[in-house]
Formats: structure tokens, C-alpha cells, sequence
């Protein structure tokens, strides 16, 4: 066991160490996979080597159905990256794990107006939810897309809510290989962006270059132009933001970009792993729907549980 993780989990920062190391005992001793490589002869023990044959990676049918047609369904010309190989093999990515919690909701829309109704109250019917997704007339010419977007009702009113997930990963800030932050002056974006704040200028408490130029805030940023782009259009009523992260990662920068924005707290939501499954855990679930819950705990947050593997480094 100590031979499969000694490749990666050495160099890694102590968080994503022990992240690394909890998602290789899950693949070990939980899944029983065999170890895949995070590139070309270099195994790591959080990557599976037959994730797209097994489909093991997603906690249930339900969500290896609602991968399967995300992916049957995107084309060429969608905003957002979907490396299909990552996704099945990568236990250590965001992108399998947006899937993990959130798909169920695809299909049982009374469950995800129940779970909604934490953080929205109003809310009346939920509509759909979504992966990788930006609807196309609020693109803001890049690949920027909300991770997973509830659409939803208020009334009569059309609402989207939109989130960045995190698990061990950083804020994106800039392209490959550049020097300047996307949106920065100089950057291909620039103007785009900057004609999207300006026509929305109120909703935000700091100037252009406050946003733009911070690794803290840029990605962040990015995903509330494309809010407010939506609401301009008029076919959205409301537009709610937010990050869907682990507890502590992340957390200090989301909450000072919500300080920034105007009524930050209404539109900008900060959800933690533990946050959602534990309220998930109080609604009326079936025995199926409570199990995927004690997986998703399992999982994400119960790194007790491999305790004794990570002593071992």
C-alpha cells in the first residue's frame, strides 16, 4: 500500500497530502482499483487506471446516469472543460465530486428545491440543474462556466444559481503560460470585461483592478461578470453566486470577495462539504438518498478513516 503513494503524496502541501491520501484508501480498500497514473509513468495513488470502464468514481447509478448524459449532451463550442479521463479517474478532482453531490438533484428536483431552500428561502420550483455550464448568451469569451448551476423559480420569477466547486485545487487567475490575469489590460478579455463592470458598476464596492489583478479574487470575479451578464439580458430575475469548497479551504478569500460586492451576502453564498451534508442528513430522505449521503461523508470528509495510511508518511 505505502509503495502505491509514495510517488506523489512526498511533495504535496499538507492539506492536499492528506486529501491525496484519503482518496487512495477510498480507491484501495473501498473501490479495490487498481492504480492509475497522473501522467506518463508517474502512478499516483488518487488516480484509478479503468475509471471510464468502471464508472466507480460516481457514488451511485443515479449519478453515472446524470455523467453520462452531461457528456452525451455537450458539444465543442461549450464554455467549460470536461477532460472525460479526469473525471473518471481522477479521485482527487473538483469535477467528479460536483457530480457526486450534486447530480441526485438532476433527478429528483422536489429533493434539490428542499436543499435549495437553505440558502433561498423563496424559492418555488427548481427547474433544472446543470454541470459546467454558462447559458450562451452570458459567455464572457472565455471558457469561464459555473460548475454546476440550479435554475430555478421564485413565483413567476426565473432565478439561477451558480457555483464554483473546489476540493484541493487553487482559484485559476491566469491563462497558461501568461504573465497577465485574464481580464488584466493587455489580456484579450480586457475590454469584454471591463464593459460588462462598468455596465454593472454598482453591484460592486471596489474598483476594476481590485478584482481582476488578484489571484484571490479573478476566478471569482469572472463567475460574477457572467452573473450579471445573465441578469442584463432580462431573462433571469435573480442571479446567485457562490463557492462550494471543504471546510477551511478557501474560505477567507470567499468570504472577502462577498465583503466586496454589494448586498455580498445575498448574492454570494459560501457552502462547505459538511455544510450541505449535514443538511441534506434533516430533510426527508429516502434510504437510498441517506446512504448516498453516509458515501458522500465517507468520502469527502471522514479522514479519520484512513488515519493509519497517512501516519505512514
Amino acid at each position: 500500500m505505502k509503495e502505491t503513494f509514495k510517488t506523489l503524496v512526498g511533495t504535496s502541501r499538507k492539506t492536499s497530502k492528506r486529501m491525496r491520501v484519503h482518496q487512495g484508501w477510498w480507491r484501495t480498500f473501498v473501490l479495490g482499483e487498481e492504480e492509475g497514473e497522473s501522467s506518463k509513468d508517474n502512478p499516483a495513488c488518487n488516480v484509478m487506471k479503468n475509471g471510464e470502464g468502471s464508472k466507480v468514481n460516481f457514488l451511485t447509478k443515479n449519478i453515472r446516469q446524470v455523467v453520462r448524459e452531461t457528456l452525451e449532451s455537450r458539444d465543442k463550442y461549450d464554455s467549460g472543460i470536461m477532460n472525460t479521463k479526469r473525471l473518471h479517474n481522477n479521485l482527487l478532482s473538483s469535477q467528479p465530486a460536483t457530480f457526486n453531490f450534486f447530480a441526485e438533484f438532476k433527478l429528483d428536483k422536489v429533493l434539490a428545491k428542499s436543499f435549495l431552500e437553505y440558502y433561498i428561502p423563496e424559492v418555488t420550483e427548481v427547474l433544472d440543474v446543470k454541470f459546467e455550464y454558462v447559458p450562451k448568451f452570458a459567455e464572457i469569451g472565455d471558457n469561464s462556466a459555473f460548475d454546476v448551476v440550479f435554475e430555478f423559480k421564485i413565483g413567476d420569477g426565473l432565478g439561477l444559481f451558480g457555483l464554483e466547486v473546489k476540493y484541493i485545487d487553487d482559484f485559476s487567475a491566469k491563462p497558461s503560460n501568461s504573465k497577465l490575469y485574464y481580464g488584466q489590460k493587455g489580456n484579450k478579455n480586457y475590454d469584454n470585461y471591463f464593459r460588462i463592470f462598468s455596465n454593472s458598476r454598482s453591484e460592486f464596492l471596489k474598483d476594476y483592478e481590485d478584482y481582476v489583478e488578484s489571484k484571490k479574487f479573478n476566478q471569482l470575479f469572472r463567475n460574477q461578470l457572467i452573473a450579471e451578464k445573465a441578469l442584463s439580458s432580462g431573462k433571469y430575475d435573480y442571479i446567485v453566486t457562490g463557492l462550494f469548497t471543504p471546510e477551511g479551504h478557501k474560505i477567507k478569500e470567499a468570504q472577502e470577495f462577498q465583503s466586496i460586492l454589494k448586498r455580498g451576502s445575498e448574492k454570494f453564498k459560501i457552502i462547505t462539504y459538511w455544510d450541505m451534508i449535514e443538511k441534506l442528513q434533516k430533510l426527508d430522505l429516502s434510504k437510498e438518498q441517506r446512504k448516498w449521503t453516509m458515501l458522500l461523508w465517507t468520502r469527502y470528509s471522514a479522514v479519520e478513516l484512513s488515519e493509519k495510511i497517512y501516519k505512514l508518511y
